[in-house]
């Protein structure tokens, strides 16, 4: 066998690329990361908030972009594309084209004095073209590589900026350069495009000035945006008072050539968050949001609409043609329909929620690497995993597969990255480098030298905390040597000057007052290592989370809030001392919770990397939910789905599956779990592994509502399922109803099940095909056949399938008439008639819940579920498949309801996730963990008995010991010593008391 390759080569620098990259790189093969733009970030990088957390894109993305270049197993290419590829799978050469940036970044220091030098401005197209740029430019302020790039199509040769460029960077000589790079494999992740609207000329985007895009609308909402954050009309620079989204702009239209059938998925919650950071920016703004289905399908997003209704957002369904300008006042008119009625309205600025296209590249793409493309120019791949393309080897992730969110996202990125890991297992290590750090300095017998650095965030911070105020009273704390503010702390560019900061005033502690730790701890830990710093003398304060976003409309208190924060983080890390860590061996074997298809997919994809698998399943069978469909979805055949993918787990040497089993016991640290597992009831067996992967699926809801359980003509959505595989003649029914949302999206279960609207189109169409002359309505509140799913609910509709919206105050009723018969009445608000009719049929979709147990084992694990009982990820965007129990990680519908697609991808996502612990020989642990003063320790036992973990032991002269490297840090057994003989090292008692004490103004020095 050919010797293959250890290096893949990942296309796109979006949020899925680097997300394939990290967890590439992280796994032990070296990286080839290559975009066409200037920058890494993507679409990802245009974008103001997120939701539905509304925390600051960049501040989310920043820390991945710094990550992606300072990775050493990664190599950045800006401005290159793939042109030829040549091989087969392990053995690939890959022929890529950089084109020249006419600025030499091992020179160019970011300053931007070429930029200030140059004469000529043209459109900034980041900015949407509401703003100019010059020609010598940086793509955006936090840009990576943090270098600059000339359009040489608009530079006139003047020359100005060489001149100005002390570095001598700027070369208007370079020329394009062809590499040849031999690699393993390839991941395809070059994003979408968003559609643009003034193709529609009918909404006047590009005649209008007061209609923009919603991407021009993000950027206006950004501090570095060309409004600096501020929403104003483009033709008079006003404040709008009433705002106008119009949905579905160029996605779900088949009317004309510049339409698509396709729901581009994401626009409706995108135009939902945008309206509450507007009200957010301007509380009396009138926001109307015009919509054909609010689709709002992923985990907590229905608990965001109904903030932003309860703020003041007006939802109104209603498909608007046209849009007509006063050219007086430069105001916007729209007809639309409001229960029947024909209405004008005027608006002060028009966004429109333009949907998504593929990549223009799309094609050239394809060619150069061989693949095929679908019909709508997306990359063509297996009906049963979204990442395999046509081509051996070459693997697709992100909005390049088709339209999704940040989260589906991420996870088809991992997916990807699994993908590859699997071709090239037996090359992993190969080619990997080791990062090097400086010797740490021994700042022993050294008074504290404390420098803090306060975050503006753009104005994510800096609109409401006075940061130079805050800068000014940390200058006075006794032991700061200085205090500097950042616009971006998390930025490559800040990072490397904290760096000379640290080193230029010989700082041995830091704090950075920021965002939150859970996000950026880890960045700003590897830039005091990169300095020479102890990685645990820093504290940080988080003025983002705590101050600015909470107190927004009290600047004054959310300032002093800040004021205090950075007095007590300056108090803690002046006591804080070097902490060490020590390596442990990683078990490199896993456990699968869940052998649903999820699981079996997680499964497979690590035994495939050489990987160990213990596959743990409550029930008798493999398969899960899918054991209980029986129609395609997209072209898979679930049954045969299961019987392959359990056959391939049962014979597969690297798993070992145990049925009818179930966790008792759960211990150890990442990389390192034991594990005790009850087998059929009796049989015990004691388990060592690496990682956890949860996937212990969902089941349908019990339900009471439309007579179900009383009637014998009312099933389930599930049931459905059944009776179509043993009725192929639909012989007896006349009209069948689909009911949706029965018991779902209401108060204690505020959450959409996702399949369902996907799965009821699929079945009544199913009957369609069994009897055309059948009578079928479905009664739904959103139809969510969102995506690519959108063409079976037009199909439906083709074929005669009635669609009857209903809301809360006009419910659907089912009453029995004696015997087999049942009468519906339901109200349709388009025509304004009560329908009354006879039915056979009643298929109530009711919601999925989480599967029996899933609470049980989140109490044995102790990781968090929240209030619908689905297991809670670390990051709702940037980390789905991780928990914040470090090893542990979640996929498929144990995160929430998913379609069998989405399922899979999780599935090999959440593989990536684990490979990249258990690829690794050991891990560093301690740190932050509890140590014991034995001279104090009286032998209680207290800390043995309130360890979670079974950590603290009875040691040498009966005095406990705690491992430092199996303990967890929680802290519990020092918080339960009754002799103060634990301490919880970086959160000792005098640090956390000096802490509160700088509270209430006890830090010495000036306010």
């Amino acid at each position: 066998m050919e010797k293959k390759t250890g290096s893949v080569m990942v296309v796109g620098g979006g949020i899925a690329g680097m997300q394939a990259a990290s967890d590439l790189a992280e796994s032990g093969f070296l990286v080839y990361l290559i975009t066409n733009e200037d920058s890494l970030g993507g679409l990802m990088a245009t974008l103001d908030k997120t939701f539905p957390t509304n925390e600051c894109s960049m501040c989310l993305l920043g820390p991945r972009m710094t990550g992606s270049s300072n990775e050493v197993n990664i190599n950045l290419l800006t401005r290159a594309e793939i042109v030829n590829l040549q091989g087969e799978v392990g053995n690939y050469t890959a022929e890529v084209v950089r084109k020249p940036r006419y600025v030499d970044e091992s020179r160019c220091t970011g300053c931007g004095q070429c930029a200030e030098a140059c004469p000529v401005e043209v459109d900034d197209k980041f900015n949407g073209s509401l703003s100019k740029r010059k020609v010598i430019y940086k793509q955006f302020p936090q840009a990576v590589p943090n270098k600059y790039a000339i359009d040489m199509e608009k530079c006139i040769g003047c020359q100005k900026c060489v001149k100005a460029c002390a570095a001598r960077a700027v070369d208007h000589q370079q020329q394009p350069e062809t590499i040849e790079i031999p690699i393993g494999a390839v991941v395809l992740a070059p994003g979408f495009e968003s559609f643009d609207a003034s193709l529609l000329g009918e909404y006047g985007l590009g005649y209008y000035p007061n209609v923009v895009s919603n991407i021009q609308f993000e950027r206006m909402l950004s501090s570095t945006g060309p409004t600096g954050g501020h929403i104003k009309r483009p033709l008079d620079g006003e404040a709008p008072k009433r705002i106008a989204f119009i949905q579905c702009v160029g996605s779900r239209d088949c009317r004309n050539k510049h339409g698509v059938e396709y729901c581009s998925a994401y626009c409706c919650m995108a135009s939902v968050k945008e309206a509450v950071i507007a009200k957010e920016h301007h509380p009396d703004i009138e926001i109307t949001i015009f919509f054909l289905d609010m689709r709002a399908y992923g985990k907590n997003f229905d608990r965001y609409v109904n903030r932003a209704i309860n703020d003041g957002v007006i939802l109104e369904r209603s498909l608007i043609s046209a849009v007509k300008e006063d050219p007086v006042t430069g105001n916007l008119s729209l007809n639309h329909c409001k229960q029947g009625d024909l209405l004008s309205s005027e608006y002060d600025l028009v966004v429109l929620g333009a949907g998504i296209r593929p990549p223009s590249s799309a094609g050239q793409l394809a060619d150069s690497v061989g693949i095929e493309l679908d019909e709508y120019g997306f990359a063509k791949t297996d009906a049963s995993s979204s990442t395999i393309t046509s081509r051996c080897g070459v693997y697709a992730a992100g909005g390049f597969v088709g339209p999704k969110d940040i989260p589906e996202t991420v996870a088809s990125g991992s997916a990807a990255a699994a993908a590859a890991m699997e071709a090239l297992a037996t090359a992993r290590g190969t080619l990997k480098q080791s990062k090097e750090y400086p010797p740490e300095k021994d700042f022993t017998g050294q008074d504290p030298r404390v420098g803090v650095f306060v975050c503006c965030c753009g104005s994510n911070i800096a609109g409401v905390v006075d940061v130079p105020s805050v800068v000014r009273q940390a200058t006075g704390f006794s032991d700061v040597v200085g205090a500097w503010s950042f616009t971006y702390s998390c930025s490559q560019e800040s990072l490397q000057q904290i760096r000379e900061i640290i080193e230029k005033h010989q700082l041995n502690r830091v704090v950075v007052a920021a965002c939150s730790v859970r996000t950026h701890l880890s960045l700003f830990r590897d830039a005091l290592r990169l300095a020479g710093v102890n990685q645990y003398n820093i504290e940080m304060a988080n003025i983002r989370d705590q101050c600015s976003w909470v107190h927004r409309s009290t600047p004054d208190q959310a300032t002093q809030k800040a004021k205090d924060l950075v007095a007590m983080a300056v108090a803690k890390v002046r006591l804080h001392k070097p902490l060490q860590l020590e390596p442990v061996t990683v078990i490199q074997k896993a456990m699968v919770v869940g052998g649903g298809i999820a699981g079996m997919t997680t499964a497979l994809s690590l035994a495939h990397q050489g990987y160990q698998v213990y596959l743990i399943e409550r029930q008798p069978e493999l398969g899960g939910m899918l054991n209980l469909l029986h129609l395609k979805q997209k072209g898979v055949d679930p049954k045969e789905m299961v019987r392959e993918k359990a056959n391939e787990v049962i014979n597969h040497p690297n798993i070992k599956v145990y049925y009818n089993s179930e966790i008792t016991s759960f211990s150890g640290r990442p990389g390192n779990f034991h594990s005790l597992v009850k087998v059929g009831g009796k049989t015990v067996v004691e388990l060592n592994y690496g990682a956890i992967i949860l996937a212990t699926g969902s089941k349908e809801a019990s339900l009471k509502d439309y007579l179900y359980g009383q009637h014998k003509q009312v099933i389930t959505r599930m049931e459905m399922e059944k009776y179509l595989a043993e009725n192929k003649a639909a012989v007896g029914l006349n009209t069948v109803v689909f009911i949706q949302c029965v018991e779902s999206r209401q108060q204690g279960r505020e959450y959409c099940s996702r399949t369902c609207c996907s799965q009821s189109v699929r079945q009544a169409l199913a009957l369609k095909e069994l009897k055309p002359d059948l009578n079928i309505y479905v009664l739904y509140r959103d139809i969510r056949t969102y995506g690519l799913m959108e063409r079976d609910y037009r199909l439906a509709r083709e074929e005669g399938v009635f669609f009857i919206n209903y809301d809360d105050e006009n419910s659907p009723l089912l009453q029995s008439e004696g015997g087999d018969r049942l009468l519906f009445k339901a109200y349709d608000p388009a025509s304004r008639i009560d329908i009354k009719q006879p039915v056979d049929l009643v298929v109530l979709a009711g919601a999925a819940t989480p599967s029996d147990g899933a609470k049980k084992l989140a109490n044995l694990l102790k990781v968090p579920v929240n209030e619908d009982g689905f297991f809670v990820e670390t990051h709702a965007k940037l980390a789905p498949l991780d928990m914040p129990s470090a090893g542990v990680f979640i996929c498929g519908a144990a995160h929430s309801p998913q379609n069998i697609a989405e399922v899979v991808t999780q599935g090999r996502g959440a593989a990536a996730r684990a490979a990249t612990l258990l690829s690794k020989p050991y891990l560093m642990a301690g740190g932050t963990v509890a140590s014991v003063n034995a001279e104090k320790c009286a032998s209680c036992l207290t800390c043995v008995r309130a360890c979670p973990y079974g950590i603290p032991a009875i040691g040498k002269d009966n005095k406990v010991e705690i491992s430092p490297v199996q303990c967890q840090g929680c802290g519990t057994c020092a918080g339960a010593c009754p002799n103060k003989a634990i301490a919880l090292e970086h959160y000792r008692g005098e640090q956390l008391t000096d802490k509160v004490r700088a509270l209430f103004r006890e830090v010495t020095g000036n306010e």
